[in-house]
């Protein structure tokens, strides 16, 4: 009797386990497994969500109607590669965050990538349960390469000239005015666990090579 009692109680201890674990496991499922995985060309975003999807990018051809369209990021040094979203201003007036972590956003009212102005490209250097686009930005150095390229295929070769942090609040950095074709990647930097956010912006800024 005694056993089948420490029997039945240890099962129920582990059905209570697997509950609370699934439980748990619930958000991830549904951070990792909903929303968008692909970003609509002709979709800019306007609200800067505080829970972005974290699913995985799919690999999808570019889009035959749009060919001027940023369309992927590809940072070597990072292994990384990117597609790109196109954010405009947020509900706070600040450039909207891609809804995917794993995506960057094209700036629409910065310049064109490939332009002789200022181009301008955010992303999440962190979700709730994975890393962001942005995670590893802040290892770039001088001299690394950036590619971008258009729906069409065209592609456009920066290189990086520096990397600083500012804070936050400060936006000056992003827009001053640039002397020669520029490109500005910017993300989230000095995680504040007091205030649940990040205090600086981490800003690599790179020339075009033409």
């Amino acid at each position: 009797m005694r056993f089948t009692l420490l029997r039945a109680m240890l099962l129920a201890g582990a059905a209570i386990s697997a509950g609370v674990a699934l439980w748990l496991a619930i958000p991830y499922v549904i951070a990792t497994q909903t929303g968008p995985s692909f970003p609509d060309a002709g979709e800019v975003i306007t609200t800067s969500s505080l829970e972005p999807s974290e699913r995985t990018p799919q690999t999808l051809p570019p889009s035959s109607d749009k060919p001027n369209a940023p369309y992927q990021l590809i940072i070597p040094a990072l292994h990384l590669t990117a597609p790109i979203q196109n954010v405009g201003l947020d509900q706070e007036d600040r450039i909207a965050v891609p809804s995917n972590i794993h995506f960057a956003g094209w700036f629409t009212q910065s310049d064109r990538p490939g332009s002789d102005g200022l181009t301008i490209l955010d992303g999440h250097v962190h979700g709730r349960y994975v890393p962001g686009v942005f995670h590893q930005l802040h290892t770039l150095s001088a001299g690394d390469e950036i590619i971008i390229t258009q729906s069409s295929g065209l592609r456009h070769r920066y290189i990086v000239s520096t990397r600083s942090t500012v804070s936050a609040e400060n936006n000056k950095p992003l827009f001053d005015t640039v002397t020669e074709p520029t490109l500005r990647l910017i993300t989230c930097s000095n995680f504040n666990a007091s205030t649940q956010s990040y205090d600086d912006r981490l800003i690599v800024t790179a020339t075009l090579q033409k």
